[in-house]
C-alpha cells in the first residue's frame, strides 16, 4: 500500500487561510506595480514639461518620450514650411512664439492625429498605419519596420531642412527683385508722364533719369554718356531677352539707343523700352516663385533656367511690342485681304 507523504495545511481552514494569503499577495503586487509605473510616469513627466514647454507644446509631456519627440518633429517641419510658404506669397514669416502658441493650442487634436503630410511631400504617419497590426502579430517584425520608418523620416526631414535653407534665399531675392521692378515701372511711368508734360528739364525729372542712367533730352548721339547709355540698354537686352530678339534685332537696337534721348518723342519710347525690361524681369522672377511653390525638392540650379523657359512666350510678346514702339517693325495692310502685318523696317510684304 503506498503512502503518500502530504506537505501542507492539515485542515481546511489552514487551506482557505493560506488561499486568501496567496490573493491579497497578489493584489499587493498588483497595487505595488501600478504605483511604481505612476511614480514612474509622474518622474518621466516632470523630466518632459520643461522639454515641452521650450517648444511651446505645455502638456504635451503626457504622451511621453516617443510621442513628445514626434510632436516636436511634426512643429518643425510645419514651420518650416510656414516660413516658405510666407515668403513664397511675399509676406513675411510668423514669429516663432506665436506658431508654437498656436500649434500648442492644437495639441489635444494633435496628439490623437497626425497632421496630413503637405502635397508632394512624402507621409510617413501613413506608412507606420500601414504597419501597426504587425504590433500584435510579430512584436519584433514591427520594431523593426518602425525603426526603419523613423530612420527614412529623419533623413528627410534633415534633407528638407537644406533643401529649405538653400531655396529661402532665391525666394527672398526673387520677392525683393519683383518688388524693385514694380517700383521701377512706377518711375518710369511718371517719367513718360514728365515728358509728356514738358517738365523735363526739371531736377525731379533729372533725379529719376540718373536713377536709370540716362542723360538729359537733347544729349547728342555721339557723346560719351550716350554710348554708356546705349550699352547698358544693350546689356539689359541680352539678360531680360534671350531667346526673344534676333542677332539683327539687337544689333539694330544697340545702334538706336544712343540717339533715343536727342528728342522728347525719343526719350518718351527709351522709357516704354525700360518699363518692357521691368516687366519681363519681373515675369522671370514671378515664374521662379512658381516654380518653387509647386516643387519645393526642386533643384536650385535649374530654377533660372526653367523660368526663362517658361516665360520665353511672354517675352517674345514683349519684345515684338518694344520692337513696334521702338520703329523696328513696321505695319503693312494688305489692301485685298485687309489683314495687318508687322515687317522689319526696309522690308515691304513679299508678292
Amino acid at each position: 500500500m503506498a503512502i503518500y507523504d502530504f506537505q501542507g495545511p492539515s485542515n481546511l481552514s489552514a487551506l482557505l487561510g493560506q488561499g486568501v494569503g496567496q490573493g491579497l499577495g497578489a493584489g499587493l503586487e498588483d497595487i505595488l506595480k501600478n504605483k511604481m509605473g505612476q511614480y514612474q510616469q509622474q518622474q518621466q513627466s516632470q523630466r518632459l514639461a520643461p522639454i515641452a514647454k521650450q517648444y511651446g507644446l505645455g502638456g504635451a509631456e503626457v504622451l511621453g518620450e516617443q510621442g513628445l519627440m514626434q510632436l516636436i518633429k511634426q512643429q518643425q517641419q510645419q514651420q518650416q514650411r510656414s516660413q516658405l510658404a510666407a515668403l513664397l506669397s511675399g509676406g513675411q514669416s510668423q514669429q516663432s512664439g506665436q506658431a508654437q502658441d498656436q500649434f500648442g493650442q492644437q495639441l489635444p487634436q494633435q496628439a490623437q492625429q497626425s497632421p496630413a503630410a503637405a502635397p508632394g511631400e512624402k507621409d510617413f504617419n501613413a506608412e507606420r498605419q500601414k504597419i501597426a497590426a504587425l504590433a500584435a502579430y510579430d512584436p519584433n517584425l514591427y520594431q523593426r519596420e518602425k525603426a526603419r520608418i523613423d530612420r527614412a523620416e529623419q533623413a528627410y526631414l534633415k534633407r528638407g531642412q537644406e533643401q529649405t535653407k538653400t531655396l529661402m534665399p532665391i525666394v527672398s531675392e526673387a520677392n525683393q527683385n519683383i518688388r524693385a521692378s514694380e517700383n521701377k515701372i512706377k518711375d518710369l511711368g511718371l517719367l513718360k508722364h514728365m515728358i509728356e508734360q514738358g517738365k523735363w528739364q526739371t531736377n525731379k525729372f533729372q533725379d529719376i533719369a540718373e536713377k536709370f542712367g540716362l542723360g538729359t533730352i537733347g544729349l547728342s548721339p555721339d557723346s560719351e554718356l550716350a554710348r554708356q547709355v546705349g550699352a547698358g540698354l544693350a546689356l539689359q537686352d541680352v539678360k531680360l531677352m534671350k531667346g526673344s530678339l534676333s542677332d539683327r534685332e539687337g544689333a539694330w537696337l544697340r545702334s538706336m539707343y544712343p540717339s533715343l534721348m536727342q528728342t522728347a518723342e525719343g526719350a518718351k519710347k527709351l522709357a516704354n523700352k525700360l518699363i518692357s525690361d521691368q516687366k519681363a524681369e519681373k515675369l522671370i522672377e514671378e515664374e521662379k516663385l512658381k516654380l518653387i511653390k509647386k516643387n519645393r525638392n526642386i533643384d536650385p540650379l535649374s530654377i533660372e533656367t526653367e523660368a526663362f523657359a517658361n516665360t520665353q512666350k511672354q517675352r517674345d510678346t514683349i519684345a515684338r511690342d518694344m520692337l513696334k514702339d521702338l520703329g523696328y517693325l513696321v505695319q503693312w495692310k494688305d489692301d485685298e485681304t485687309g489683314k495687318t502685318i508687322y515687317l522689319p523696317i526696309g522690308e515691304t510684304p513679299k508678292d
